[in-house]
């Protein structure tokens, strides 16, 4: 495994209330076949499988999508419903919006999120790094 590193900063009016941070493989989301199903129900809404039913990189969408809900569970400290925080990634550049549940925003007092995916290597052997920030 190759090391590297990254700096990685924004600017906001806002400081942000949470952080959190996940990391990895594409491969431990490649055998998912969300073309015929919906897997991981009480992972993956079905806002997020219908979306990446149409991705160019399917496993690369979902490894997007777990690590931001799981910075979002880092980031908070809490458990919460994972389908209350959609992410739907398509390979953009820069900060990409998260949905989350109203209760849940509610809950933990959060107005907005937002995450930025870095990805590694291609394919399968991609990693992935996703940064929650929640406002």
């Amino acid at each position: 495994m190759a090391t590297t590193s990254s700096t990685w900063s924004f600017e906001s009016a806002t400081p942000p209330r949470f952080c959190g941070v996940d990391a990895e493989r594409t491969a431990r989301f490649a055998a998912l076949d969300i073309r015929r199903d919906r897997p991981l129900p009480f992972v993956f809404s079905a806002r997020e499988v219908y979306f990446l039913r149409r991705a160019r990189n399917v496993p690369l969408g979902l490894c997007a999508s777990f690590c931001c809900k799981e910075s979002v569970f880092k980031a908070l400290g809490a458990p919460y419903n994972f389908t209350d925080c959609e992410f739907l990634y398509a390979g953009e550049p820069g900060f990409v919006p998260i949905r989350l549940a109203r209760g849940l925003c509610r809950e933990h007092r959060i107005r907005r999120g937002v995450a930025i995916v870095r990805v590694a290597g291609r394919g399968v052997r991609a990693e992935v790094v996703v940064v929650v920030y929640l406002f």
